[in-house]
């Protein structure tokens, strides 16, 4: 299973196929945050988790990296859902593709959207429809944001664990080998290579 999922997350060959690959990784970040709200709930507020509403996802994200006491990447993490969301948005009311055009890796497709639904008067209504065009290149930047958030929102409840089964002070070192895969990294730390962080480095505020 994790093997299929790695294969989600790698460019495709079609537009078509990289098109549904956004719409999956966007999924799978809602079941991600979804999954780890519903643990922070527990048994008995089992049933009031909810999906995540989109426009809510970075300051769910920050939420659930508060309750944790980790640092959190909330800028890097807000702008790649904004651009996400927004062409995920404009994906999800596709009614048909127009043309795919150009050569990999810098094609472009474009396809027709439904938009809102008015009243022309007191009888005639309408649906606007919206020609919208999209790169290769945004199709492979949004599922690899995705899934490096994807990949933070892992570390976090790993930290989570971490915090709160032990009791570590702040100038405590942390492993070397979590250092190593900590998918997001601040300037102030140093080089990534060399770095030696400790416990308080990695908490702090959201």
């Amino acid at each position: 299973m994790r093997a299929r999922e790695r294969e989600a997350f790698i460019p495709s060959g079609s537009m078509e196929a990289q098109a549904w690959k956004v719409m999956g990784a966007w999924q799978a970040l809602i079941e991600e945050v979804r999954f780890m709200r519903f643990q922070d709930n527990g048994h008995e507020r089992a049933e009031e988790v909810v999906h995540p509403n989109a426009d809510q996802m970075p300051k769910m994200l920050r939420r659930l990296a508060r309750v944790r006491g980790v640092r959190w990447p909330s800028d890097a993490v807000s702008r790649i859902c904004l651009e996400t969301r927004e062409l995920r948005n404009d994906l999800s009311h596709m009614v048909y593709i127009d043309t795919v055009s150009g050569a990999e890796p810098d094609r472009t497709m474009s396809f027709w959207r439904v938009g809102e639904m008015t009243f022309r008067d007191e009888v005639w209504s309408q649906q606007g429809r919206y020609r919208i065009e999209v790169t290769e290149q945004q199709l492979s930047d949004a599922i690899e944001g995705v899934h490096w958030i994807i990949m933070c929102c892992r570390m976090l409840s790993y930290l989570g664990d971490i915090f709160r089964e032990f009791s570590m002070s702040d100038d405590h070192p942390l492993a070397k080998h979590i250092v190593r895969e900590l998918p997001w990294w601040f300037e102030e730390w140093g080089d990534p290579a060399t770095a030696v962080l400790s416990v308080g480095q990695v908490r702090g505020r959201v």
